[in-house]
Formats: C-alpha cells, structure tokens, sequence
C-alpha cells in the first residue's frame, strides 16, 4: 500500500535530496497546508512547526515506501511523521504524511519563510549532495545565474561566480533559479 506525504523542502522535484524517494513514488499534484504553520530556514533546509499561521506549499507524493524518508527526516528525532490536511489547487483534501519539528524548537524569528514556500537559493545544497558526485569533488559553489559546480580544488570567486583557479577538475552539478546570494554557497566535502 501507498503512503502519501507532503514534501515542502530538499525532498522536492529538482532539489538535492529528491533521489531519496523510491524510484517508483509518482508526483500527485502540488498542495498547500491549512494556516496553522510556521516555516524556518535551517540554513541548508526548511522545518515547519505547527504553530502559526502561515500557509505551507509543497508537493503531494505517492510513495511506496516511506522508511527512506523516516531516515533522512530522522522520524521521532529531530522531526516528526503525523498525518495533516492538505488541498489542491481546487480544494480537493488530501491527508498525507508530513514531517514536522517539535512544538518548542526554538529559532530565531528572522529565520521565519513567511511565504510557507522554501526555494533553493533560500538555502543551498548540503553535504549530502557529495554521495551523488564523483570523488574528486571537494567544493560545490552556486553561480549568480543558479548554476550549480562541483570542484576539485577550492575554486576562486570571480565577478558573477566561480571559477576552478586553472588547476583540477570541474563538474556541472545541476541549475536551480538565479541566486543574488551565490557568494555564500561554497561548500567543502
């Protein structure tokens, strides 16, 4: 049987953890929460406690196999799995998993996403993108025009990005929206 959950962070289509979903999971339609959450930016990823008032956007999925998930998300750790309300864009209701933060995390109030809608230039690539790159990667660096590039050697910053510093290898990582923040995204293995 066929779990769904809501994904409203790296989990999404087209972000650096989305190869943790099962490779038969099938992408339903996108949703919003009921306006009860509060959103934060962790720094590399979003949380979302239940308490507030913002609506959350996300992705509804069809999973078939939700323990990955419960790993990554730490389940009954750091966040929590519970089953909530969402609707589409027609108001159809869903219920689904979603994996929130305790009630009493405390975070600074200027970290709140009060759109309920976490980007990816909201918070760059974590670590975990390395298992997915060759080797030889040490850097991973985001460009002003949303190009993300995986480098051999700590790469040197130029006028609207990075480059390899002529030695070593480089790689193009994926391309994600433009980033007026890209001087803060190098990353080291």
């Amino acid at each position: 049987m066929n779990d769904k959950v809501m994904l409203y962070g790296s989990l999404k289509r087209g972000f650096y953890n989305h190869q943790v979903l099962p490779k038969n999971s099938r992408f339903i339609c996108d949703v919003l929460s009921e306006p009860n959450y509060t959103m934060i930016d962790l720094g590399h990823y979003p949380g979302v406690i239940e308490d507030g008032t913002e609506v959350i956007k996300g992705e509804l999925w069809s999973i078939s196999d939700i323990e990955p998930l419960d790993e990554l998300e730490e389940n009954g750790r750091y966040y929590t799995r519970y089953q909530k309300t969402f609707f589409d864009k027609t108001e159809q209701k869903y219920n689904a998993w979603i994996y929130l933060l305790p009630s009493d995390f405390c975070y600074d109030k200027k970290a709140i996403i009060s759109s309920g809608f976490w980007k990816q230039n909201e918070a760059p690539l974590n670590h975990s993108i390395f298992t997915t790159l060759p080797d030889w990667v040490n850097w991973l660096a985001q460009d002003a025009d949303g190009a993300w590039w995986g480098y051999e050697v700590e790469p040197l910053q130029f006028h609207r990005g990075w480059y390899e510093n002529e030695v070593g290898r480089y790689i193009k990582v994926m391309q994600s929206d433009l980033n007026n923040n890209w001087k803060n995204t190098l990353i080291k293995r």
